[in-house]
């Protein structure tokens, strides 16, 4: 697996708005960002598998800096997905106060370059996966 398929794996999964991630199939867990090896063995045995798409905040922060797609200010997760790995995302449709460590978070496609893939608060009971796994 060469560190291209592996990134274009993912972009591929994202433009048919879904997350996939690496799977370790000899650890039995997750990974992510996509790389080329395995984190807990450095072997090859990884393959790609959908994400349910939800999880917890497990740090955030509110970005003013002025960026091209004119949204200030942007608030920034990070994620503690249900499957393990953590991942850092814009959250969408909520204030700053409205975040709170541990809060549970889904997976919101979007359409724009910039943040192809960001979160929204959901319900603590909300497990469900915005698309089809």
């Amino acid at each position: 697996m060469t560190e291209k398929s592996t990134n274009s794996e993912f972009w591929n999964g994202l433009s048919k708005q879904m997350f996939l991630l690496q799977y370790d199939q000899t650890s039995s867990r997750y990974q992510f960002y996509p790389r080329s090896i395995s984190l807990f063995n450095l072997g090859q045995t990884l393959d790609w598998r959908p994400a349910a798409g939800a999880g917890r905040i497990i740090a955030f922060t509110e970005d003013r800096t002025r960026r091209s797609s004119g949204r200030v200010p942007i608030l920034l997760v990070l994620v503690q997905l249900d499957e393990g790995p953590r991942v850092f995302a814009p959250a969408i449709g909520c204030q700053l106060a409205d975040l709170k460590i541990g809060a549970r978070v889904k997976f919101l496609w979007s359409e724009t370059q910039a943040y192809p893939y960001q979160f929204e608060l959901a319900g603590e009971d909300d497990k469900t996966s915005p698309f089809p796994i």
